[in-house]
């Protein structure tokens, strides 16, 4: 037993070899390394300069409330060595950028989406209800727009100039490709001034069958038969 004063600052444990510290604990050597266990399988070592590594297979880090992980710089980085990381929510899991920065997903390979769940949320802050990405559960996919009424656009950039080439219209159920005011199911509509081809044509059917009688065609027919021209 140490004291100061009447402050007991050191305790050792006789009988049950637990040494007891009052206030902080420093190593002043560059490189000490902490050793725990009965085979002192895991350490804690510092790197010589300001840093330090936790070794020990496995490691875990448990929290009764928030747990932060913070740098002030760099990069918080999960090694390569490392084939999965787990977020193990029972009721969820929130990824959440807390600042104005964005949430990038960046792989030298691919990047998998993988919903056991068979459906993946897309959603834009408080405006609507989300886009959904859908399988079936037999290999057939929807893309569903979750607000009700809206619409599904498809756009490019033409030159440099955001250009609408189609648009799924919720409230009508119509398609309409190069016009905003569809007045059928599938209104195609071509604008003459916005190409330097004369004369071309707003839609093409073919048929690339070398056979002569095979052709290229559109049936008209009535509700009440199959006839059709």
């Amino acid at each position: 037993l140490v004291k100061r004063g009447s402050t007991e600052i050191l305790k050792i444990e006789g009988d049950t070899d637990d040494v007891t510290l009052l206030d902080d604990l420093i190593l002043i050597s560059d490189s000490s390394v902490i050793k725990l266990g009965a085979g002192a399988d895991f350490t804690i070592t510092h790197d010589g300069t300001t840093g330090a590594t936790l070794a020990g297979n496995p490691i875990t880090i448990t929290s009764g409330g928030a747990a932060t992980w913070s740098t002030s710089a760099g990069a918080l980085t999960v090694d390569s060595a490392a084939s999965t990381l787990t977020l193990d929510g029972h009721t969820g899991v929130t990824v959440q950028s807390s600042n104005s920065g964005n949430i990038t997903l960046d792989s030298v390979a691919d990047i998998v989406l993988d919903a056991d769940g068979d459906n993946i949320t897309m959603k834009a802050g408080s405006t609507g209800s989300g886009l959904d990405f859908i399988q079936s559960g037999t290999g057939d996919y929807t893309i569903k727009n979750l607000t009700s009424d809206k619409d599904i656009i498809f756009n490019v950039n033409d030159g440099g100039s955001d250009t609408e080439i189609m648009r799924l219209d919720a409230s009508t159920a119509r398609v309409g490709i190069g016009t905003t005011a569809r007045d059928a199911p599938l209104e195609v509509k071509f604008d003459s001034t916005s190409t330097t081809v004369a004369g071309a044509p707003t839609l093409i059917l073919s048929n690339d069958s070398q056979t002569d009688g095979n052709y290229a065609g559109i049936d008209f027919r009535s509700k009440d038969n199959g006839g059709g021209t």
